[in-house]
């Protein structure tokens, strides 16, 4: 279900983007999709909840020139096909992820042991992702090993 959430956040983030606002976004097309309206009320709610945390958090590493981006590296090429790589940049160029995540993501994926992951693979880990930042509880023993400015206990 959480993969879902993620295509609905694209293609909330895709009609944005073409000059839309929210208020203007043909929602029963997605429902034509067939997607849930659970799953859009998820998808806007956590669209809201990501627009004002990114108002709020000063301390957030999401700023990017427009001339910077990322390059993958070679073992990371073999980790996630060329697919799911851009489905990766393209969640970073949409600001639904900022560096941080995205080089978080890129690290799950390493370490989940993928060869040529897919993007279903991928969309899953950034659902997860995205669940953690919804309920920080959730992060797992790689939050908890780091001290507020990033050092390892």
């Amino acid at each position: 279900m959480y993969e879902r959430i993620v295509d609905i956040l694209i293609y909330l983030l895709l009609e944005i983007r073409k000059s839309q606002s929210l208020q203007e976004i043909d929602l029963s097309q997605l429902e034509k999709d067939g997607y849930t309206t659970t799953e859009i009320s998820a998808a806007l709610s956590l669209l809201f909840e990501k627009m004002n945390f990114s108002d709020t958090n000063e301390n957030r590493i999401a700023t990017t020139s427009p001339e910077s981006h990322r390059t993958f590296h070679d073992v990371e090429k073999l980790a996630m096909d060329v697919e799911s790589r851009g489905f990766l940049l393209q969640l970073r160029e949409l600001n639904l992820i900022n560096d941080l995540e995205l080089e978080y993501i890129i690290e799950r994926v390493m370490l989940s042991g993928f060869s040529n992951a897919s993007v279903d693979d991928v969309k899953a880990i950034v659902s997860s992702v995205f669940i953690e930042m919804k309920d920080p509880s959730l992060a797992g023993p790689r939050s908890m090993m780091l001290n507020s400015d990033g050092s390892v206990h």
